[in-house]
């Protein structure tokens, strides 16, 4: 018998990747919500201090306020944690996030109150 190498299609590569960029994501947004119900404040990274236009960035925590806009938005209105995602519906890697991320992220965070989540389109393969 003959050993033949199995071919594996490009497909399951993508999905691996795409897989691993969302468990990156949603480790990354999972501490900062544990972060936040702690009584942490939100630190704006790169923001220079006050004075100096070249100084260093400032070490001191200061919370960024973002404004959801006019546009719907799921979950608590008042929560500390606000997701606001840039998606594109033609995207590929943004359908496999609605599809296999987004229902985990609307059960743990967004149903429980812990987060706010919006939606916009950015059209980044062509216009909509």
């Amino acid at each position: 018998m003959k050993n033949t190498p199995v071919k594996k299609d490009v497909t399951t590569y993508i999905l691996v990747a795409v897989i691993i960029v969302a468990a990156f994501f949603l480790g990354s947004l999972y501490t900062k919500v544990q972060y936040l119900e702690k009584g942490g404040t939100q630190v704006a990274a790169g923001t220079p201090s006050q004075g100096a236009p070249n100084a260093a960035p400032s070490t001191a925590p200061q919370k960024v306020k973002m404004d959801v806009g006019h546009f719907p938005a799921l979950g608590n209105k008042n929560a500390k944690v606000t997701v606001v995602e840039f998606a594109d519906l033609r995207c590929p890697f943004c359908e496999q996030f609605f599809t296999n991320t987004e229902p985990q992220l609307k059960k743990d965070y967004i149903d429980t109150g812990k987060i706010q989540f919006a939606f916009r389109q950015y059209a980044i393969l062509g216009h909509a």
